[in-house]
């Protein structure tokens, strides 16, 4: 939250009477604070000086990273969409504050709402001249920035400290915290996609990846949070594919861990809740199953027993592509002639 003397700085009393209400609890009192902003840019020629100076962009930047955590969508689209337009307009002249607004801006593209991640994907677009080369350099560009933003999630933040218990009912904030942890998850995905190698065996990297606090979503106990465990295992297919987790052994320890440990937790009572993510754990446990002729399994004492109860559940309502996901276990277990 912006110092009060940063806040008393703005360019006009309308500025900083649409600030006081961006840090007002009432969600929609946010939201009509950002229509009036989003007013003011849209009449940039008259209202340019208001813009210009380091200050706005200090107090839009520390505003912007609360607003986009927010429950409502339309205040987190609302956010992404003064950030475009503020960039194109202002343009070299926010070049120094690109550090902190890119990281914000580009994880509304991975937003769980889907409505929400096509409209900033839009914005985006707008924002660089619809030139996907421009966009995919900006991964590259800011990827440190960006890795931080995944770690201040993933290891600094917490139900706790995205909502105040005050207000916000422990539930509530734990799956706030879910919504944003898995936007963060999948933020690191196309990091990780589109960096080369070196940046992957980062400290920063490992400090992520190693984190207890990240792996415990690996977990089907509730069925809220099933997005959340889907992205986990393409992380860790990812992973596995570029071999990171061959070469990182605690990773591919407490990942697998955790992995195993989540299917004994599928049963009749929740197999049609959990069926959607069923294909996806099929082809991850292929995916580890090729590591050292099946070494994962030994991670877990009981992993055979679990698996077989697992896989007696049959497919619930899952789509057809469970069963070319059950076939490719099948043929990489006999590959390795493990298990069964």
């Amino acid at each position: 939250i912006p110092e009060q003397n940063l806040l008393n700085a703005l360019a006009s009393n309308e500025l900083k009477m649409i600030f006081k209400y961006l840090l007002k609890r009432d969600e929609t009192t946010k939201e009509k604070a950002l229509n009036d902003l989003l007013k003011l840019i849209n009449s940039f020629e008259q209202n340019e000086s208001l813009f210009q100076d380091d200050i706005f962009s200090l107090c839009w930047s520390q505003v912007y990273a609360k607003l986009i955590t927010s429950d409502s969508k339309a205040i987190r689209v609302l956010s992404h969409e003064f950030t475009a337009k503020f960039i194109k307009l202002l343009n070299k002249r926010v070049s120094k504050f690109l550090k902190d607004f890119m990281p914000l801006l580009l994880s509304g593209i991975y937003d769980s709402d889907t409505s929400v991640a096509r409209s900033c994907t839009e914005f985006v677009s707008f924002c660089f001249n619809n030139d996907p080369k421009k966009i995919h350099a900006l991964w590259k560009m800011f990827h440190d920035q960006i890795l931080n933003f995944v770690r201040e999630i993933v290891i600094v933040e917490s139900g706790e400290t995205l909502s105040d218990e005050r207000y916000v009912s422990k539930e509530d904030s734990n799956l706030r915290y879910t919504r944003v942890i898995t936007n963060a998850i999948c933020v690191l995905i196309h990091l990780l996609k589109s960096s080369d190698s070196s940046f992957t065996k980062s400290e920063a990297h490992h400090e992520i990846l190693s984190n207890e606090d990240l792996w415990k979503y690996l977990s089907l106990k509730k069925a809220d949070n099933l997005r959340t465990y889907h992205v986990l295992l393409q992380l860790i297919d990812l992973l596995s594919s570029t071999e990171y987790l061959s070469s990182n052994k605690d990773v591919l320890k407490m990942s697998s861990k955790r992995l195993l440990k989540s299917i004994a937790q599928v049963s009749s009572k929740n197999l049609l809740k959990v069926s959607p993510v069923l294909p996806q754990m099929l082809y991850t446990l292929s995916e580890l199953n090729a590591y050292k002729k099946g070494k994962f399994w030994s991670y877990d004492k009981t992993s055979k027993d679990k698996l077989l109860s697992f896989l007696s559940l049959g497919a619930g309502n899952s789509d057809p592509t469970y069963y070319h996901a059950l076939y490719q276990l099948y043929k990489e277990l006999a590959k390795t002639n493990t298990l069964l």
